[in-house]
């Protein structure tokens, strides 16, 4: 993966409108982080930093923002689900499922 970062970063610098690159990178993210089709979270990471890198701290703060906020909402709901399991084997509380779609 590191290797076709390297090589799409290359490219990436023969771009003229790194801008309009930029809000259609955050859409398809967006994109892959809400509907979980990500190669992973890492891989996402590595790309942003390479970014942030050639481009600086503003033109991927959004990006960032948008990885550690799914982060975060990954572990909010896994701490959730740990609370319900015991409530569940008592059966005081009905077998839900918390998803986005």
């Amino acid at each position: 993966i590191e290797e076709a970062l390297a090589q799409l970063m290359k490219l990436f610098s023969y771009l003229h409108d790194k801008d309009l690159f930029s809000e259609i990178y955050r859409d398809q993210l967006a994109k892959r982080l809400l509907n979980r089709r990500s190669v992973s979270n890492e891989a996402e990471r590595s790309m942003i930093s390479k970014l942030k890198m050639m481009c600086g701290a503003p033109f991927t703060s959004k990006l960032e923002g948008m990885v550690n906020d799914f982060a975060v909402g990954d572990d909010t709901k896994r701490e959730f689900t740990e609370f319900l399991q015991p409530l569940r084997r008592q059966g005081d509380v009905a077998d839900i499922d918390f998803t986005v779609q």
